[in-house]
């Protein structure tokens, strides 16, 4: 009788030629935590590692729908999660650890930013849906209060449960039967952009800092690590979290099968930061943000680090972090230092740099829609200053206001729009969080006014280099395993803009009125990051962080 080794060897081997690749990862994972040799060597965790990332693309590629790609970067993600915590402790090189953190992050919105993708016949496509909003939807969360919400934001919001039952593979399954008979889907899978690929992308004064923060079933934040990248260099730190206070109680909670609750100090020194500004607490938001400037960006100074503008990867619930206004040892904000983007990974940020938009030409301005909720006056105010700045600069602008912002008018005239501007309310459910968030234009004869992220995402901003969401809370999005992120930021990017420019939390209509026309003043000549910087900075002193620090730019950020 063969020890647990041999069994395993020989469920291994099976697992290689059945050409499964979930089951390939897992076995190689499982015979190399008893010990035993994989591929016939005794392969150190960083090697191992090295060696299984190819049939990551091959377990995905044979998975058409996007559900289905989701799906498995969820049990990637599980499955690997052991051994990739194990060669992080081994000293990786930047390249080594800059090839895991890509792999394990985005992949699902990375092959919709690059790899062709063929719809399904609509009644194939209403099969499909079935099937998809088993493995995607949840069930409603316990809170939908502020602070609930800001707590959810800290949480992974993983699909059909955790776990890897019978049930949600079946949904897969099915799925995937759908998609093949019309041979819908996607053609096939976008590889992550090496080091070299990521250093030739930046430009001359720009940073990359990736963080990454591998998952543990029972651990929000076991650890942090961030890549600092250069055009010309390359270093991976860890960052320091062991000795942050809240250690209380670091788990995840789960209360009858509503999406899980994540706690770890490095989530609660968030969530502290979020709640104290949105308080207007400036004095407890800023004892935070110096707390958290250290954490997050010491490893930069370490290294002699002074970008003129830095672009953020973000992970986990890291996206909810008000970058610009976190405060150094000098006692400057960050968006003093540098301007400051965000992107989603450092694959996306090639992949959306390659959108090479031509001069700016057509701005579309969307205004205060009659969909129902509070009048916004102040918005009609801002798109309209915004437009006349815009025509002053030589764009054509057309402004879609009130009765006239219907969704039918949107989806006609943003074909082309090189400036997109959307000043309006949004709902932002906290389940079915990928495709349920919801922009609010006006109905009309053939639409009900509601474009949901699934929707927005297959409208044409092609021609789209900055998309403005003027609307509270439009740059939140909860994330999902594989850090993939849901919402209308991700909807805009997959539609074709390059660069989003959204709001962290709630903002009062004047605030955002002097804050986006201040920035649209300079984005033609500057960019959105340096625009956005420009706007922000004279608001530093006579306003409360809240006021100011809301709006982001996500994408390309140039």
């Amino acid at each position: 009788m063969p020890g647990p080794i041999g069994r395993l060897e020989h469920a291994f081997l099976r697992a290689q030629a059945s050409g499964n690749g979930e089951a390939y990862i897992e076995a190689a994972v499982n015979l190399h935590a008893a010990g035993g040799p994989v591929l016939g060597l005794r392969l150190g965790p960083a090697p191992l590692l090295d060696a299984l990332l190819p049939s990551i693309d091959g377990w995905r590629a044979a998975l058409r729908s996007r559900a289905g790609r989701l799906w498995a970067g969820q049990l990637t993600e599980e499955l690997l999660a052991p051994l990739l915590r194990e060669a992080l402790e081994t000293e990786p090189s930047v390249q080594q650890a800059m090839g895991w953190f890509e792999a394990l992050r985005a992949r699902t919105l990375l092959d919709e930013l690059c790899v062709a993708h063929v719809d399904p016949s609509p009644t194939a496509a209403r099969q499909a849906a079935v099937h998809e909003a088993a493995l995607l939807g949840l069930a409603h969360d316990v809170t939908e209060d502020r602070l609930g919400l800001e707590m959810r934001l800290l949480s992974e919001l993983p699909l059909a449960g955790r776990g890897r039952g019978r049930a949600p593979r079946e949904y897969v399954e099915a799925l995937e039967r759908v998609v093949a008979i019309e041979d819908a889907g996607f053609a096939a899978v976008q590889a992550v952009a090496a080091l070299a690929e990521i250093q030739d992308t930046l430009h001359p004064g720009e940073v990359l800092a990736a963080y990454f923060i591998p998952f543990h079933q029972s651990h929000g934040a076991i650890g942090l690590w961030v890549a600092v990248v250069t055009p010309s260099s390359a270093e991976l730190h860890r960052c320091a979290i062991d000795e942050l206070p809240g250690g209380d109680f670091i788990g995840r909670v789960e209360l009858d099968s509503k999406p899980p609750l994540d706690v770890s100090p490095l989530g609660q020194l968030v969530f502290g930061v979020r709640e104290a500004i949105q308080a207007t607490d400036d004095a407890r938001a800023d004892a935070r943000l110096r707390a958290l400037d250290e954490v997050l960006l010491d490893p930069l100074r370490a290294e002699g680090v002074a970008p003129e503008r830095l672009i953020v990867v973000p992970h986990r619930f890291l996206h909810a972090v008000p970058w610009a206004a976190l405060i150094g040892p000098d006692g400057t904000r960050l968006a003093e230092r540098a301007a400051v983007g965000v992107t989603p990974s450092a694959s996306a940020l090639v992949a959306l740099r390659r959108r090479a938009p031509g001069p700016p030409r057509r701005f579309l301005g969307v205004a205060d829609p009659a969909a129902g909720g509070e009048p916004l006056d102040e918005a009609r105010v801002e798109v309209a200053e915004i437009a006349a700045a815009m025509n002053h600069a030589g764009l054509a602008a057309e402004v879609l206001e009130g009765e006239a912002a219907t969704e039918s008018a949107f989806r006609t005239r943003v074909v082309g729009a090189d400036v997109v501007h959307l000043a309006a309310h949004a709902g932002f459910p906290l389940q079915d969080a990928l495709d349920m968030h919801t922009l609010l234009l006006t109905p009309d004869g053939g639409h009900d006014g509601e474009i949901r992220a699934g929707e927005l995402r297959t409208i044409d901003l092609s021609a789209a280099w900055v998309t403005v969401l003027s609307v509270c809370d439009g740059g939140l999005a909860r994330f999902g395993p594989g850090d993939e992120p849901y919402g209308l930021v991700r909807a805009l990017l997959v539609a074709g803009s390059r660069n989003v420019v959204a709001t962290l939390w709630e903002v009062d209509d004047d605030i955002a009125r002097m804050l986006t026309v201040a920035m649209s003043r300079r984005l033609l000549a500057d960019g959105p990051v340096e625009a956005l910087r420009a706007a922000e900075t004279p608001m530093m002193g006579p306003w409360p962080a809240c006021a100011w620090a809301s709006f982001t730019v996500i994408g390309a950020c140039l």
